[in-house]
């Protein structure tokens, strides 16, 4: 379902680009939530190397010929949505739309599909059957470069959302649950350097990965067992630091969400569905934790968050499918040009009240 639904999308979006090509450049340099947009394919791809990896391969009729495709598509994504993030930072240079104070969280997806890469590489070491070191020795090193690429990104991102935030305040309530989009970069990148900690602990073989080289096999000092336990821990470590930095924004989402409903101005949008995916980030990393460190308190916080996120996900579904039959999710009007359009309208009330008097 997941591959058909993939290849569907995405050749509605080739088709898009090659009847409408005018049309689609236009959008694409005009509007920074459609370009940003463009990072979800690649990830999407990724994702469903993730389950061929953990529900394939493993499998007595999977085996090695499943992990070599998972192997392929790791790499066409990787680079796709490396692309993707060069591609989205020059065309915002280029165009110079993109004030910081309208920025919205949906650029962070080119981090988060980053990031992704990253955890993913980790995740095929781990799952993969037969892994070489000629295969596995490479994707690592990738992964933490992609690993670097996604962390400081982010960071530059985040400095600008975050005087976005302090100099224009909240979204607007129909896009106030894209905040929870801010939990996704740090949240995926502690899977992503657990994950890829534990696979170079595991497959740092580079003795048999370089036979023909000058130096000694034991030569290469990140290479070593030894060092490689080292770099097993700093993943533990800096998982830690990055959750503690997610909550904050966990938190702020929150209580960004809170207040439209605390003000009643909450309508259903497809934006609720953010909630969903980066809440996800958080759950798998606290997994990988709780694995780790065997901590029962991390295993039952994983137990509350797959709740979240099994209520939210029906919640989204349930609105979703009401607003599918009765078109106000195809047909009628964005609930932000319902706002805009309420505001001009009192704003033009004022205007006339201010000149009769």
């Amino acid at each position: 379902m997941e591959i058909v639904l993939f290849f569907s999308f995405l050749a509605i979006l080739l088709a898009k680009w090659m009847l409408y090509p005018h049309v689609a450049v236009r959008r694409a340099l005009s509007d920074p939530d459609e370009l940003a947009t463009y990072a979800i394919p690649p990830i999407a791809l990724m994702t469903i190397g993730a389950l061929t990896i953990t529900q394939v391969s493993e499998r007595p009729w999977g085996g090695h010929a499943f992990t070599l495709v998972v192997y392929v598509i790791w790499w066409i994504g990787v680079v796709w949505v490396f692309v993707t993030c060069v591609v989205v930072l020059t065309v915002l240079f280029y165009t110079g739309n993109q004030a910081d104070r309208d920025m919205t969280p949906v650029l962070f997806m080119a981090p988060v599909g980053m990031a992704t890469a990253a955890s993913e590489a980790g995740l095929i070491m781990i799952h993969g059957f037969d892994m070489s070191s000629r295969l596995a020795v490479p994707q690592i090193i990738v992964g933490y470069f992609a690993s670097g690429v996604a962390m400081f990104m982010a960071t530059l991102l985040y400095t600008v959302h975050f005087h976005r935030l302090l100099a224009a305040g909240w979204p607007a309530p129909a896009k106030r649950a894209g905040l929870f989009i801010l939990i996704g970069p740090c949240g995926q990148l502690a899977t992503a350097f657990q994950l890829l900690g534990e696979s170079a602990n595991t497959y740092m073989r580079f003795p048999q990965y370089k036979p023909s080289a000058i130096q000694p096999p034991e030569y290469g000092i990140f290479w070593t067992q030894q060092t490689a336990q080292g770099v097993d821990g700093a993943g533990i470590f800096m998982a830690l630091l990055l959750l503690g930095f997610d909550y904050l924004w966990f938190c702020i989402a929150i209580i960004g969400v809170v207040d439209v409903f605390v003000k009643r101005q909450a309508t259903y949008t497809l934006t609720w569905w953010a909630i969903v995916f980066p809440t996800v980030t958080l759950t798998t990393a606290w997994i990988e934790l709780a694995s780790s460190m065997d901590f029962p308190t991390f295993r039952a916080l994983v137990c509350a968050l797959t709740v979240f996120l099994v209520i939210a996900f029906f919640v989204n579904l349930g609105f979703t499918l009401r607003g599918v039959a009765n078109g106000s999710l195809i047909f009628g009007k964005s609930q932000l040009e319902i706002e805009e359009g309420m505001m001009k309208k009192a704003q033009d009330e004022m205007t006339s009240s201010k000149a009769e008097a």
